[in-house]
């Protein structure tokens, strides 16, 4: 039961910061500001995966 109460309260404090952060990006959006640029550090984007390159011949699937 330790174990099940630790994970519980990390789980709610990693949404909390998440909604904080979401929170704060939305104000600095609403004031032309990136929240990068008020901070100072770069934030984290989401990587587009990369078109294929190569290919199986016998098996298309395979890449």
């Amino acid at each position: 039961m330790q174990k099940g109460v630790g994970s519980a309260i990390s789980t709610c404090e990693d949404r909390q910061k998440a909604e904080a952060r979401a929170k704060v990006e939305a104000f600095a959006r609403d004031l032309g500001y990136f929240l990068a640029e008020l901070v100072g550090t770069d934030t984290k984007t989401k990587r587009v995966p990369a078109p294929v390159k190569y290919r199986h011949t016998e098996n298309p699937a395979l890449t």
